[in-house]
């Protein structure tokens, strides 16, 4: 039997590719390659290539059929995922699958429900972020089949440093506020109207509700106009920026797309990170909060307690409790009593050495091999 640390030119077939909408899968193939294992990507060579790596990693289960490459949505659909995931088993090659969700965020469908159920039947390892997951997947698949459960560290994403004042005037946030955000693509599970009602009862003179994130449609135009400062971008870019911008009251609100190269921009400009989720099981912007330095108040729902459980700027609430919500404010509120908005940041270097992809790694490592020896 031969450990993958050690095998010379090891390989993982990880079934994403990497891509604007989230760094996780570049991340974590970093952090692959850095452990010495060749990383080949995209659901494609899972669907259609004879390549037989020494093992398959599985992300998003809609990846394979929904997003950029569909498949009939039928038995026929079926058929054909499981005659792939049958050919893995026949030359003995483990499958691993991160948990990141239950289901797809939004319109779940039968079909949705079979192929998650199919990736959990057949997957050898399945790696959680936090112990949560680890019962709900049991009570899903109700099977005889000895899989190996494991809890892996999101890791953190790459701290990019800009100035905060700077940061604060692209968006106009008041230099007198603290500001509040809510990043991401306003889905409907991440409870967007929920944190808006929340900010409304929230009496706090000091705070800036800051939103910014797409809704349904996707604007990739002036996705780096951010390089240099507003008042000195053309016309046409300023137009841009004002019609996609709602500036109201103690709000800001930016309803577009976010390339990655903003995102340093948008954290620098916010002071605490507010999660509205009414549903999920993991969310790397625990995970992003953390990395910056940033306290971070959220749900107790799913695995995000233990996402952060060793990052003490931290507050959470009982999900969809407008009042335990704003409770968790005001208790974020008297810990950050005595700094001037702005300039909330705070060390974090052990939770980014007990979060490593280091880790990571390493446990999926042991975990397929133990598989193996089974």
């Amino acid at each position: 039997m031969t450990d993958i640390k050690n095998k010379s030119q090891t390989s993982v077939l990880l079934c994403e590719r990497i891509n604007e909408a989230n760094q996780y899968v570049e991340m974590l193939a970093n952090a692959y390659q850095s452990f010495g294992i060749d990383v080949v990507f995209d659901v494609q060579n899972f669907l259609y290539s004879n390549f037989l790596p020494d093992f398959v990693h599985i992300q998003w289960p809609e990846s394979i059929y929904r997003w950029r490459h569909k498949i009939p949505e039928n038995d026929e659909g079926i058929n054909f995922v499981v005659d792939r995931l049958s050919r893995f088993k026949r030359f003995n090659i483990p499958i691993v699958y991160t948990a990141h969700n239950n289901f797809p965020h939004e319109n779940v469908t039968e079909f949705d429900k079979r192929i998650y159920n199919l990736i959990i039947k057949f997957s050898d390892v399945i790696v959680h972020h936090g112990k949560a997951s680890i019962g709900m997947i049991s009570k899903e698949v109700k099977d005889e089949k000895k899989r190996i459960n494991i809890i892996c560290p999101h890791g953190p994403y790459p701290f990019i440093e800009k100035d905060s004042e700077k940061a604060r005037k692209i968006y106009n946030i008041p230099s007198s506020r603290f500001s509040y955000l809510n990043f991401g693509r306003q889905r409907q599970n991440k409870g967007g109207d929920f944190i808006r009602n929340v900010f409304k009862k929230y009496n706090c003179k000091t705070a800036c509700l800051f939103t910014i994130g797409p809704k349904k449609h996707r604007n990739r135009i002036f996705s780096k106009y951010l390089k240099i400062p507003v008042s000195v971008t053309s016309s046409l870019e300023r137009s841009y920026f004002r019609t996609s911008a709602f500036f109201q009251g103690k709000k800001r609100t930016f309803y577009r797309t976010v390339v990655q190269d903003e995102i340093p921009f948008i954290i620098s400009a916010c002071d605490v990170m507010v999660l509205g989720h009414q549903e999920g099981l993991n969310s790397g912007l625990l995970a992003l909060a953390a990395s910056y330095g940033k306290p971070v108040v959220f749900p107790d729902i799913g695995n995000f307690c233990e996402q952060v459980e060793d990052w003490p700027w931290h507050e959470c609430y009982q999900v969809g409790n407008i009042q335990s919500a704003v409770n968790a404010l005001q208790r974020m509120e008297e810990k950050l009593k005595g700094l001037a908005p702005g300039v909330v940041k705070f060390d974090n270097s052990k939770w980014l050495v007990s979060n490593s992809w280091e880790k990571h790694i390493n446990r999926i490592s042991e975990a397929v091999n133990r598989f193996r020896g089974q």
